[in-house]
């Protein structure tokens, strides 16, 4: 349903939106979506009350929302989320977020597995060609 309610929103129905919104009764929802009804009807000084209550990471939420999700495209610029965000995580909010050690090591972890299935299928593919020639 939020999702549907961005789409009204960024494609220039706010009454819809709002319609669709005002159709639940958010108060007994996770801080997360009261976080999203907040964006979607611009109240960005509830919007960064909701954040800092989420802290670092929400029960659907993490830094990496922030960053991605539509929903927050109009509340980034705002200084409400700015000082909601750097509130919760101690740094300036970037638009792209700098990867942890422990991110990169993962990467690097995945991109070795990636590699060697690649060059297995590779070899594999090469021996039936081969079979497949003679």
């Amino acid at each position: 349903m939020i999702n549907l309610a961005i789409a009204f929103k960024f494609n220039g129905d706010d009454t819809a939106c709002r319609q669709l919104l005002e159709k639940n009764d958010w108060s007994a929802t996770i801080a997360e979506f009261k976080l999203a009804v907040a964006v979607l009807h611009d109240d960005f000084d509830k919007a960064g009350k909701w954040m800092k209550q989420i802290g670092k990471s929400g029960e659907i939420l993490n830094e990496d929302a922030y960053h991605t999700w539509p929903l927050f495209r109009d509340f980034r610029a705002s200084p409400q989320f700015l000082a909601a965000y750097e509130s919760v995580y101690g740094y300036q909010f970037r638009q792209e977020l700098i990867p942890t050690d422990s991110q990169l090591k993962a990467a690097a972890i995945n991109g070795s597995i990636i590699s060697a299935q690649t060059n297995e299928e590779s070899s594999s593919t090469k021996k039936s060609q081969n079979s497949n020639a003679q």
